[in-house]
């Protein structure tokens, strides 16, 4: 009867080890290299896709963004340093909304830019903070389909929404480990009605779930190395069933999540080699569900194909 029982469990364990292999994203390519040439980076930390596919990279120490096609080839690039309108200062978080509009954060945490899909300066979103560049904490944004944009400010540790006319609608949270508090926040996902707004609280390694009017829903995690364990957890990213990819830096992987917190799958250690990172900042899916990582000091981009 033991044995009985010993081969079921067995049987068990097989089947499910094999139901988490068949969820790993399987590597697709690597691109990029150190250097401030056309197609490379120097601390990517922020990117985004938009509805036909194309990627766009804030690449923070070069001060610009880099757009690559869908065959992941350069395309075009824009920024130069700077407070003024138009500059950048360490792009960090990047976002695009249905119309191709770019928006970028500083690394002030305390602005965000509008640009056009071309990359023509549009909007300004908060002010500049000369000097004050965050160089471990990126702040990020999101925006709705309302055109509402939100961004997450380390340094204030706190959220920002703006309306689409660039004022500040609300601001939420505030230095602290409590609910409704934050410790140096960094990645943020928002579903396309606003409805849903998802925030990396990092310095408390978590993840906070927030209504439209920044109520908290839920939060998830905690520090760790487990699944659903985050240490130091950045960007978000969401597909289109709702559920959650988080970049989580310190551990070096990404998890993915359901969209009420609870652990699916996670991939990658601490390496060079492809579905390796150092220190992944931030995660993105085109349309087809592909996953793109931005792997920080490893100085490139990493696509997946999403796990079955």
């Amino acid at each position: 009867m033991r044995r009985v029982i010993a081969l079921s469990l067995l049987v068990v364990v097989a089947f499910f080890g094999c139901e988490k292999a068949k969820k790993e994203p399987t590597h697709l390519l690597s691109f990029g290299q150190q250097g401030n040439k056309d197609g490379n980076f120097i601390w990517p930390r922020g990117i985004a896709t938009d509805s036909q596919g194309n990627l766009y990279v804030a690449d923070f120490g070069n001060n610009r963004v880099q757009k690559f096609d869908t065959a992941h080839k350069f395309v075009w690039k824009f920024g130069e340093y700077g407070n003024k309108d138009g500059q950048l200062m360490g792009p960090s978080g990047i976002a695009v909304d249905a119309a191709g509009n770019i928006y970028v954060t500083d690394g002030d945490g305390r602005r965000v830019q509008k640009f056009s899909p071309d990359g023509k300066f549009l909007q300004r979103f908060g002010e500049a903070d000369p000097g004050q560049i965050q160089p471990e904490f990126p702040p990020m944004v999101a925006v709705d389909s309302a055109g509402n944009v939100y961004m997450t400010s380390p340094k204030y540790h706190c959220v920002i929404k703006f309306g689409p006319d660039g004022k500040e609608l609300a601001r939420w949270g505030k230095m602290g480990t409590e609910k409704g508090q934050f410790m140096s926040p960094t990645g943020i996902a928002v579903t396309p009605d606003g409805s849903t707004i998802y925030v990396s609280d990092t310095l408390n390694h978590r993840i906070v779930k927030m209504d439209s009017l920044g109520n908290v829903l839920k939060l998830f995690g905690k520090q760790g190395v487990g699944g659903g364990e985050f240490s130091r957890p950045m960007g978000l990213a969401l597909d289109q069933a709702g559920n959650i990819y988080v970049a989580d830096s310190v551990n070096n992987r990404v998890q993915k999540l359901s969209p009420k917190g609870e652990f699916i799958v996670q991939w990658g250690i601490k390496g060079t080699a492809d579905g390796e990172f150092r220190k992944p900042i931030s995660v993105a899916l085109d349309p087809a569900g592909n996953i793109y990582v931005c792997d920080n000091e490893n100085n490139r981009i990493q696509v997946f194909k999403p796990g079955k």
